[in-house]
């Protein structure tokens, strides 16, 4: 669009959600012609540097032309920038790494500071780099600045002015020093701690106009520096914290907002319908009603809404459309893997069988818990409002003789198994298990162990692919439905998905050993089964000594 001053000082006036620049202004004021400038060198000067606007001039967004237009529009009575801070809070995909690229530009080329010295930043060397690469590319279009500059693999040098862009990121800590003019963070929801931020904040107290420019989309932990930024930028806006050099342009959709009104979704994307599409956000919605974790993503990612770090993974509906009758002796010689995952003494165990049929993948479950402790039963029911007692004596639950698990009878289990299935490998967790593994090993079995956590999420993620196309079978067993449904996943950014049992609503041991069991079957020996190499050939770190 063509700007003017009335259409920029609108802009700025109702583009950033639930905030108004204008309340509150005190002595500062608004110059449009200021606001034009800075408007003026984005189109002009700058270009898009990915996706099919690559190369194109950046043509500003109203949301986007908000941002800068109030950055560099306000003013203090020394002639100075009002704003000192700007988090920019958008859904992912809305390009605010660009434009957080492009302020850089300006902080280094047209802003009238001498030797600026300018720094992009985020919790990792490659995330770091973004805003720099953008930039970098940004400057190597446009003859004017290409001319003034020096531009390396990490570093810009403005030969006009002495000023200079660089690269860092949270492992430089406390190493970094200097009298920063700008900090541009990147994504900040995925700092490790706000060390980094307190170091380049502190090193801005001898400059000027000084601005430090968050980016970043919803994150999973309240208490990190990202939800700290977060909250203080949502009190600012809502008039809670008087702070009239802090720009608060964030973009969420409510949190008791309708996830399928695209209205919602214009809230948290400002792009939608320019770099995002309407039909990516409907097929988004669909994986999220379909997968139940999948959810905990499009909240997160596409309505940039803060999300616990766990959330529920398997929905019972999903489970229950898995449930057949079938016999354990109809199997008798499938290849099979068990998963074993050994809790505390006084609560349940569990082994899985994960047994190859034809036509999928046959889940058979046994869970144990002590007998001869009463009193800890009853407890333990009270607290997970669970009926063990029922589940003990229809048998869907064994009980161990004694008021601590048996592993004995966990050893026995395993080994009947290993007389009636061809069990290739058994997997468990190395907590509490050396004594049962190197007995089951002795027994001849092939026993390995893996860590809980990252190291299922492969494991994790096809289990629950398994499930959700049917291509798993489990028997109604009611304990083993109780811990399922009851168990939680936590993911990282790249939607590497583990179960946690901290954040679990139930115990969840045989949904953990079931995992164990199809990462055997699917990712271990089950599937190097035909290999010509061994596949603990190659990590013998696994082998249980």
């Amino acid at each position: 669009m063509e700007w003017t001053p009335e259409s920029i000082e609108h802009a700025c006036r109702t583009m950033v959600p639930g905030y108004n620049p204008w309340n509150h202004r005190g002595e500062y004021t608004f110059d449009p012609a200021a606001a034009l400038r800075i408007v003026a060198f984005f189109e002009e000067c700058l270009c898009f540097t990915v996706g099919r606007w690559a190369g194109t001039p950046f043509l500003l967004q109203p949301w986007q032309a908000a941002i800068v237009g109030n950055l560099w529009g306000w003013r203090r009575p020394d002639g100075t920038r009002r704003y000192r801070k700007c988090l920019i809070y958008t859904a992912r995909k809305s390009g605010k790494t660009e434009l957080a690229a492009g302020i850089g530009n300006a902080l280094l080329f047209i802003d009238g500071e001498p030797a600026p010295e300018i720094v992009t930043a985020a919790g990792n060397a490659d995330q770091a780099a973004r805003i720099f690469n953008a930039a970098s590319t940004m400057v190597q279009h446009e003859p004017e600045m290409s001319g003034r500059s020096k531009v390396f693999r990490r570093a810009i040098e403005c030969t006009a002015n002495g000023g200079t862009m660089k690269v860092i990121n949270a492992a430089a800590k406390t190493k970094h020093g200097g009298n920063l003019h700008a900090a541009l963070i990147d994504e900040l929801h995925v700092h490790p701690d706000a060390e980094l931020v307190d170091v380049l904040e502190t090193s801005m107290r001898a400059r000027r106009q000084p601005l430090v420019v968050y980016t970043t989309t919803a994150g999973q932990n309240p208490e990190s520096i990202a939800g700290e930024v977060y909250t203080y930028a949502c009190g600012v806006r809502d008039g809670l914290i008087l702070d009239d050099e802090f720009l608060p342009a964030v973009h969420e959709c409510p949190k008791d907002g309708d996830i399928a009104d695209p209205a919602n979704w214009k809230r948290a994307q400002p792009n939608l319908g320019v770099t995002v599409a309407p039909e990516e956000y409907e097929r988004e919605l669909r994986k999220a009603r379909e997968v139940t974790r999948y959810m905990h993503t499009f909240k997160q990612l596409s309505l940039n809404m803060w999300v616990e770090s766990a959330t529920a993974w398997i929905g019972l509906d999903d489970w229950k459309r898995c449930g057949e009758t079938f016999d354990l002796d109809s199997l008798k010689g499938k290849r099979a893997t068990i998963g074993i995952d050994l809790s505390s003494t006084t609560d349940t165990t569990a082994c899985v069988a994960a047994i190859e049929d034809d036509d999928k993948l046959r889940i058979v479950p046994f869970i144990f818990l002590p007998k001869d402790n009463a009193e800890g039963r009853i407890k333990r029911q009270k607290r997970d409002r669970a009926p063990y007692l029922s589940w003990i004596s229809q048998n869907h639950i064994t009980a161990t003789e004694g008021n601590t698990i048996d592993y004995d009878a966990v050893e026995a289990k395993v080994v009947e198994l290993s007389n009636v299935l061809d069990v290739v490998e058994v997997q468990a967790d190395p907590y509490n298990a050396s004594g049962l593994l190197e007995r089951l090993q002795k027994a001849g079995l092939i026993v390995t162990t893996v860590r809980q956590g990252w190291s299922l999420a492969e494991a994790t993620k096809e289990t629950e692919r398994l499930i959700l196309t049917r291509g798993l079978a489990h028997p109604d067993n009611p304990a083993f439905t109780w811990q399922v449904t009851g168990a939680a996943v936590t993911q990282d950014r790249h939607e590497n998905c583990w179960l946690v049992k901290d954040k679990s609503t139930r115990r969840i041991d045989a949904a953990v050993a079931m995992v164990m069991a199809v990462n055997g079957l699917k990712f271990g020996l089950g599937r190097q089964a035909q290999s010509t190499k061994h596949y603990y050939e190659e990590h013998p770190e696994l082998i249980v000594l």
